[in-house]
Order: structure tokens, then C-alpha cells, then sequence
């Protein structure tokens, strides 16, 4: 009888000490073209309750993380989003609100990571190459791109963002 107890109290000791374990999450295809891109993506993780052990690493276009559980590590994956940084994690992806069929003659995207010619030259390129886009606008102190032409997929441009290692806001 007191044997099983033991093995209760280890097994359940062993589950409680997993739980309190910092998951490494790791997120790839970073846009990380300079220092100031690596100080915003360690800057946006900083202070986050239950994320530590951050790293970024420009050559490697990675930014590495550990969390305390999945749903802090969305929120890690969040931060870096809210951001203007974006990249495929070892977790899923997140989910964003934008109409799948909406096209629109004028796309706003804000809250960008513009903070160099090298930014803003990756990310005007993304966009640039979405069916109907024939202008882009950069304001990258205002950390925004305003698009004109015709028929602009919503989800499109997101999706070209993303694929360069960007987010921002598109509407």
C-alpha cells in the first residue's frame, strides 16, 4: 500500500515538474535584414510572462524562444506579429481576421517593421507581386504601406507579407 502511494506521489510529482518546463519554440523565415530588425523582434518578446531564453538571429533569419505552455507560446508568436515580424513556427500558425473573398482598389496595411532601406525595399517587394497591386506607398516612420489597383485579394497581400517575414495590420 505504501508503495503505490510512492509511485502516485512520484508520477504525479513527475507531471507537476513537466508542466513548470519552458518549451524552445522556434520561428523561421524571419524578415531580420539588420540590427535594428533584431533589437525589435528581442524588444517585442522582452517582459512577456512566461517567455525566456530569447534569441534572434539575423544570418539564420530565426528568433528562438522558450514558453511555458502552447497558449504562451501563441502569445509569443503574437507579440512578434503585433510587431511587423512574421515566420513559420515550430507551433502552427496563427490566425488572423481578414476576409478570405474580400478585394478591394486600396489596401492599407499598418503597424509594419520598416526601419531601413532593406525592409522597406523586402516588403514593398511582397506586396508589389500581388495580382492587381500597381502602386505601393511607403511611409515606413508611420509603419505603413498604402497599395492602389484593382481587384486586391485581402488575404493575398497578408500572404505575401507573410512569406517575406512580415505582419501588418491589412485593411
Amino acid at each position: 500500500m505504501i508503495q503505490k502511494s510512492l509511485l502516485a506521489l512520484i508520477v504525479c510529482s513527475s507531471f507537476a515538474a513537466t508542466a513548470l518546463l519552458a518549451d524552445e519554440i522556434k520561428v523561421d523565415n524571419v524578415h531580420l535584414c539588420c540590427g535594428k530588425c533584431v533589437t525589435g523582434a528581442q524588444k517585442s518578446l522582452d517582459g512577456v510572462e512566461g517567455i525566456s531564453k530569447v534569441r534572434v538571429n539575423k544570418d539564420e533569419k530565426t528568433v528562438v524562444f522558450e514558453a511555458t505552455d502552447n497558449k504562451t507560446a501563441k502569445k509569443g508568436l503574437r507579440f512578434l506579429a503585433k510587431a511587423g515580424f512574421y515566420g513559420k513556427s515550430s507551433v502552427g500558425e496563427l490566425k488572423f481576421k481578414v476576409d478570405k473573398t474580400a478585394k478591394q482598389d486600396a489596401v492599407a496595411l499598418t503597424k509594419m517593421h520598416l526601419c531601413c532601406g532593406g525592409c522597406i525595399r523586402a516588403a514593398e517587394a511582397a506586396v508589389k507581386s500581388v495580382d492587381g497591386v500597381k502602386d505601393a506607398t511607403v511611409d515606413a516612420k508611420a509603419g505603413k504601406i498604402d497599395l492602389s489597383g484593382s481587384s486586391i485579394s485581402l488575404i493575398a497581400v497578408l500572404d505575401a507579407l507573410h512569406k517575406a517575414g512580415f505582419h501588418g495590420t491589412v485593411k
